[in-house]
């Protein structure tokens, strides 16, 4: 995305999904928080598309169609967008990031 700023540590978890085929991933997430008023310039490579959003239209989705959303965001997005940086309302954040090819078959 080609984004530039300064990020501090919020928080690290841990988390386990089980997906068909008996997949199981289990990763040791650290999520950053930082401040960025630009516009991304994302590698068309990596980065399908990309969208502006709130945190209460991103929430309403998150519950209309779960499965849109992978298993380490749905599990850390209540807490990451209650960091000091972040805000509800009409406040626009930078979710919703889209890559080409599925992490994980079925994702």
């Amino acid at each position: 995305m080609k984004i530039a700023c300064d990020l501090s540590h919020h928080f690290s978890f841990v988390y386990r999904a089980e997906f068909d085929g008996g997949l199981v991933e289990r990763e040791l997430d650290h999520v950053f928080i930082g401040t960025f008023d630009d516009e991304p310039d994302p590698d068309p490579d990596e980065i399908a598309e990309y969208r502006w959003t709130t945190v209460d239209v991103l929430r309403r989705e998150m519950i209309e169609r779960a499965g849109d959303f992978t298993p380490w965001f749905r599990i850390c997005f209540e807490r990451a967008v209650t960091a000091p940086r972040i805000t509800e309302g009409d406040q626009t954040i930078k979710f919703g990031v889209t890559k080409k090819e599925p992490l994980l078959p079925g994702s």
